[in-house]
C-alpha cells in the first residue's frame, strides 16, 4: 500500500471529500479504477456526489414525484443544470429545463401547479390546460405538415419545434425557474440539438447521460450547433461559461464557419446511440462497484460536423436521425458530380 492509498484510507471523511471534490471527474474515475479498496472508497464517495434526489429536491419539494415522472422517453431534464450535475456542483442559476412531448406534459404541469409553480409565461391563456391547446391548435392549422410526433425523421432542427412554458416560484434571489419545453418531435432530439455540446448533458428517473464526454471533461471544449444563439447568454470571448456556487468552469467553443474553418480531431462524429462508448452515463442507483455497470442502448442519432453540412451561422456540428444527415451529403456529392460530367 503506498502512501498516496493510505492517506486515502485513513483521512476523515469531510476531508478526503473535500479533496476528491477539487479532482476533475477523470482523475477521479481513473483513482476508483486502481485496486478494489479505493474502488470502494471512490464509490461511496460518487453516490453523494452524484445524487439525483438532492438535485432534483434544489428545485422540488417532491424531488420523487418529479423524477418518476421524467422516464426517459416521453421527457428529460437537460441544458445547463444537468451539466452542473456531471461537474458535481449546483449553477449558480435557479433555473431547470424540461423537454417533453404531449405524453407527459399534463402530468408534469399539473406536479409544477402542486408544487407551487406558477405559469407567467406565455400570459394570454389562462391557464397551462388552454396554453397547450392553443399552442396545438395554432400549430395544427398554421403548420400542419410540421407536426409529426415521431420526430419527422428530417434534417430540420428540433429547435424549430417546441414550444416554451416558463414557471417561476418564489421571488428575488431565492427564486426557481423551470423552463419547460413542449417538443413535436421525441424530446431526445430536442436535447441533443442544443446550443452547444456541451448543454446536451440530460437526465430521466434512471440515468444522467452526457453524450459528447471526451470533448466536454477531457478536452474542455464544446461545438457550436445550429441553434448556438440561443443559449448566447452564457457565452463570453467564445468560451462556454458555467458559473457554479463555488467555481466557475470554461469550455472553449469550436464555431464552424463563418467564424472558423479550422477542423478538429473530434472522435464523437458518424453513427452513434445514446448510451455508446462516446457518451459518460451516471446511474441513479448504482449497485456493487466491483460488478460491471448495466449496458444502455437508448436512441440512436447521427453527428457530422461542417466539413459534410453546414448553413454557414458558425455551427460546428449537426446532430440528426440516423442516416439523414448523410444521406443529404451523398446527394449533394452526387448533384454535384453530375453537374461536373455535364
Amino acid at each position: 500500500m503506498g502512501p498516496f492509498e493510505r492517506h486515502m484510507l485513513v483521512a476523515r471523511e469531510s476531508d478526503l471529500n473535500a479533496f476528491l471534490d477539487r479532482m476533475d471527474a477523470s482523475t477521479l474515475l481513473a483513482i476508483g479504477s486502481l485496486n478494489s479498496r479505493l474502488r470502494m472508497l471512490v464509490d461511496v464517495y460518487k453516490k453523494k456526489a452524484w445524487d439525483f434526489m438532492r438535485f432534483a429536491h434544489r428545485y422540488f419539494r417532491r424531488p420523487g414525484a418529479m423524477l418518476s415522472l421524467i422516464d426517459g422517453r416521453n421527457a428529460l431534464i437537460h441544458g445547463e443544470a444537468v451539466l452542473g450535475f456531471f461537474l458535481r456542483r449546483p449553477t449558480a442559476s435557479l433555473t431547470i429545463d424540461i423537454c417533453t412531448n404531449v405524453a407527459s406534459i399534463y402530468h408534469i404541469q399539473k406536479y409544477l401547479e402542486e408544487d407551487g409553480y406558477d405559469l407567467v409565461a406565455p400570459i394570454e391563456p389562462p391557464s397551462m390546460h388552454h396554453a397547450i391547446r392553443s399552442t396545438i391548435h395554432n400549430s395544427l392549422y398554421e403548420e400542419a405538415e410540421s407536426w409529426d410526433l415521431t420526430g419527422e425523421r428530417s434534417s430540420h432542427s428540433a429547435l424549430e419545434q417546441v414550444f416554451l412554458f416558463r414557471y417561476v416560484k418564489g421571488f428575488g434571489a431565492s427564486a426557481r425557474t423551470v423552463n419547460l419545453r413542449l417538443t413535436r418531435s421525441e424530446p431526445h432530439r430536442f436535447v441533443l440539438d442544443a446550443g452547444f455540446s456541451a448543454l446536451s448533458c440530460c437526465m430521466s428517473r434512471e440515468r444522467a447521460i452526457c453524450p459528447f464526454g471526451y470533448s466536454t471533461f477531457i478536452q474542455k471544449m464544446t461545438f457550436a450547433m445550429p441553434g448556438h444563439d440561443a443559449a448566447k447568454a452564457i457565452v463570453k470571448e467564445r468560451n462556454l461559461v458555467v458559473r457554479g456556487s463555488t467555481a466557475v468552469d470554461r469550455f472553449a467553443i469550436v464555431y464552424g464557419p463563418p467564424y472558423d474553418h479550422a477542423t478538429t480531431d473530434s472522435r464523437e462524429s458518424g453513427a452513434r446511440f445514446l448510451g455508446d462508448s462516446h457518451c459518460w452515463i451516471i446511474p441513479r442507483t448504482q449497485g456493487d462497484p466491483l460488478a460491471l455497470s448495466p449496458t444502455y442502448h437508448g436512441p440512436a442519432f447521427e453527428v457530422v460536423d461542417w466539413t459534410m453540412l453546414h448553413g454557414g451561422n458558425g455551427a460546428y456540428m449537426r446532430v440528426g436521425e440516423p442516416f439523414v444527415l448523410s444521406s443529404l451529403y451523398l446527394s449533394s456529392v452526387k448533384r454535384l458530380c453530375d453537374k461536373w460530367h455535364t
